[in-house]
């Protein structure tokens, strides 16, 4: 089978995330849009369940007004061919609708897809990617498959599927940011720039170092943090990983010892998932 791309958005807002599997973001102004799974893989017939998350990081409130009762929909395509799609058919109300989040304040979507397409038949067996699909500022909802995305499996009888280390391009607060993943679980975040060097390419160069690492046998065991001046840098068999120096330390109201800790966690939380 091609692979086939299942783009989500969530209907019933509730307190609490109720997946913790792989997890996938990216920045809405000044809020983060996370799109998280519940598995990397599916027997035929599982529910898929899928989370929504927003969380307002700025230092004012964040509101989205939308000009009808739709927020988000879901749309799903195999083999390049649109099979379902969740608000076909659907009624909203004609009146703009509000959807406004706190500093600091989260909520969260949570939902499931049955794997039956507008037919309600099963879907084959294959490699799918979801992509949570919320609208951009000013409520207009996209007309392009834009959002946070995953890869998964259907079927049993399939290998779980590990994309590897990949990075990306965020915009926060207007400034484009750089951010490290490893199987679509963000692992670390560069924030600003070195020399000429951009943190989007900062970024990149640390997804390069790690790929090549994994691909020598990294294990998590063996990476190490190790204060370099005022900096401090995530080692593996003595090489560079990463480097946490001080601006991006005060950013994050912390040491660059604890910054640097911090992504070695994360990176051995996520190589433990996939290993």
């Amino acid at each position: 089978m091609k692979k086939a791309i299942v783009t989500v958005l969530l209907v019933a807002l509730v307190s609490t995330a109720a997946t913790a599997g792989p997890v996938a973001g990216r920045m809405v102004g000044n809020v983060r849009v996370n799109l998280s799974l519940n598995k990397s893989a599916y027997e035929l017939g599982d529910n898929v369940e899928i989370t929504l998350s927003l969380t307002s990081q700025g230092t004012e409130a964040s509101s989205f007004q939308f000009p009808t009762g739709q927020m988000y929909d879901f749309i799903v395509l195999g083999d390049g061919q649109r099979v379902w799609q969740w608000s076909r058919g659907r009624v909203f109300t004609q009146a703009f609708t509000t959807l406004a989040l706190k500093s600091g304040e989260s909520k969260v979507f949570n939902e499931r897809w049955n794997q039956r397409d507008a037919q309600d038949r099963q879907v084959p067996s294959g490699e799918y990617e979801m992509v949570a699909v919320f609208p951009a500022q000013g409520g207009r909802i996209p007309s392009s498959l834009e959002g946070p995305r995953m890869r998964f499996r259907i079927g049993a009888e399939t290998r779980v599927y590990k994309p590897g280390v990949t990075s990306r391009v965020l915009l926060v607060a207007g400034t484009s940011v750089g951010e490290v993943l490893l199987d679509s679980r963000p692992i670390l975040r560069i924030r600003v720039p070195s020399g000429r060097v951009s943190a989007p390419e900062r970024a990149a160069i640390v997804a390069n170092r790690l790929r090549r690492f994994l691909d020598s046998g990294l294990k998590s065991e063996e990476l190490t943090v190790a204060r370099v001046g005022t900096e401090a840098a995530i080692m593996w068999r003595s090489r560079l990983v990463a480097t946490a120096d001080a601006r991006h330390a005060r950013l994050n109201h912390t040491t660059a010892y604890a910054l640097a800790f911090q992504w070695r966690q994360s990176l051995v939380h996520a190589l433990s998932i996939r290993q």
